[in-house]
């Protein structure tokens, strides 16, 4: 499993073991002064025993999952609940 800070880091992507990636907001948390975060999104496609890597650059993230597919992930669609696009 993984885990990537946006830049800014307001936003914490984690990959886990049921196939998904989850887009947490750490801005809520900050604010709030607590010591939990939001759920924002979460993007799945991955086949098996789940995403073992994320990598992001510019407008994409990239998944790497124990199914041996290689996914991309227009950011701007995951983080608005639009239409997921995904490639192997």
């Amino acid at each position: 499993w993984d885990c990537l800070f946006s830049d800014d880091s307001e936003t914490l992507v984690t990959a886990s073991e049921d196939c998904t990636c989850r887009f947490w907001s750490l801005s809520r948390a900050r604010l709030a002064e607590t010591d939990t975060s939001d759920l924002v999104a979460t993007v799945g496609g991955h086949r098996g025993r789940g995403v073992w890597r994320i990598a992001a650059t510019g407008d994409h993230l990239f998944t790497a999952g124990a199914d041996g597919a290689v996914k991309v992930w227009l950011l701007r669609h995951c983080l608005v609940g639009g239409a997921i696009a995904s490639t192997s």
